[in-house]
């Protein structure tokens, strides 16, 4: 587990560093570590069980780094146009569903 650590966190180091010198974005340098180190690429690293239970505790990392750098107003500010968009995205998919649905015949009210 220990060697797994200091794989990923090695290669997550070398291939970040080549990606911000090559202007590539590190989400593409971390993919490309997962693919090489994983179970389909080279097979460094074989545990499954042990790279899920880490990608989960990574996930709980930047979950809780986001989480101390949102500022409340931020999220409340975000909320509001996330339910705003929301709201009308889903009235426009009812829409076009009940269109599409009444076009082609398809009426629920004979049904009963």
């Amino acid at each position: 587990m220990v060697f797994s650590f200091f794989l990923i966190f090695t290669g997550a180091a070398v291939l970040a560093t080549f990606a911000l010198y090559t202007k590539q974005p590190l989400l593409i340098a971390y993919i490309a570590l997962g693919v090489l180190v994983g179970p389909f690429g080279f097979s460094v690293v074989e545990n499954t069980q042990l790279l899920t239970d880490m990608a989960e505790i990574g996930i709980i990392f930047l979950l809780f780094l986001l989480g101390l750098d949102m500022q409340l107003s931020n999220l409340i500010s975000t909320l509001r146009k996330s339910v705003v968009v929301g709201i009308v995205s889903s009235l426009a998919f009812v829409a076009v569903g009940y269109s599409v649905t009444t076009a082609l015949g398809f009426n629920n009210s004979e049904a009963i």
